[in-house]
């Protein structure tokens, strides 16, 4: 359905407005902080704040993909996210700051507003961040006590009503990841499996210490994202003809899910292998690595 998730920030705003429990609309999973973003966009008729929202998307995702935006719009995590209207567009602008370095503490402060797209990459961010820019540390700071302060003003057991609901978002064994990849194995194995490969890779990431690297395999390991969330690839993938393999890989991922031959989202864990792949090689051949 189109606008799906939007809609559910939308009315999770509204609910806001009027002084009510955001929680009680149904789809609501994130951080009471993060609705907060929408109360401008809630105070608009849904119609006109749909339109809004998708140019603010539109703008956004031309301004980092640039020329290949064309071709890149035919990948089904981008075409996802605008027909879902997610949020995923702002935050790929928060991870273009992260990646040439500039207001990390500002960037890691909005993407935590999403903690399970940027959890597993936060050590590396503050490390990086007391390296070079240790007054980001105040921005980060200063903008969680803004957004916690309102949060709890608003609604003071946002924190309880956030656990109840979120647990009902648990989807690993359909993640576009490598848990929802081995989903087929059975239990104690799939957890034994998928754990420590994502330990593993993890860890080799972590050696690598490349923001780049550490992204993608952030994606390939994590156990609760959504495959429109592979959009983050846009700031990694330049070439052409790997947005062709991509774009075809993912494609034939969703066919295999629409059909019931898998369940779930798992074999588009394999979107992100072949970038983490190219990548890789891309970083080695430059001698990054």
């Amino acid at each position: 359905m189109p606008f799906n998730d939007f809609d559910v920030f939308y009315h999770a705003a509204q609910a806001l407005l009027y002084s009510q429990d955001p929680y009680s609309v149904y789809g609501v999973y994130h951080p009471f902080p993060f609705f907060i973003l929408f109360l401008p966009l809630a105070a608009l008729p849904i119609e006109v704040a749909r339109i809004v929202w998708t140019a603010i998307e539109l703008v956004i995702f031309v301004a980092i993909a640039r020329k290949r935006a064309l071709y890149a719009m035919l990948f089904l995590p981008v075409l996802l996210a605008f027909l879902m209207g997610q949020i995923v567009m702002p935050l790929l602008a928060m991870f273009a700051l992260l990646r040439f370095q500039k207001h990390q503490g500002i960037a890691a402060a909005w993407l935590c507003l999403k903690p399970q797209l940027i959890g597993l990459l936060l050590p590396f961010v503050f490390w990086r961040m007391w390296k070079n820019e240790r007054r980001g540390f105040l921005w980060f700071g200063g903008i969680w006590l803004v957004l916690l302060s309102a949060s709890f003003l608003l609604q003071p057991n946002w924190v309880q009503r956030w656990f109840e609901v979120s647990g009902e978002r648990l989807r690993t064994p359909f993640a576009p990841s490598v848990w929802g990849a081995l989903s087929f194995l059975q239990n104690p194995f799939w957890i034994i499996s998928a754990g420590g490969l994502s330990i593993g890779l993890l860890a080799w990431a972590y050696w690598r210490a490349d923001f780049d690297i550490l992204s993608v395999v952030n994606l390939l390991v994590n156990p609760v994202i959504v495959s429109y969330d592979l959009t983050l690839l846009t700031l990694f993938i330049k070439p052409l003809r790997m947005w062709i393999v991509l774009t075809l890989l993912a494609w034939v991922a969703f066919a295999f899910a629409a059909l019931d031959w898998w369940r779930g989202e798992g074999l588009t864990a394999f979107v992100t292998l072949v970038a983490l792949l190219f990548v890789t090689r891309a970083k080695r051949n430059a001698g990054a690595l």
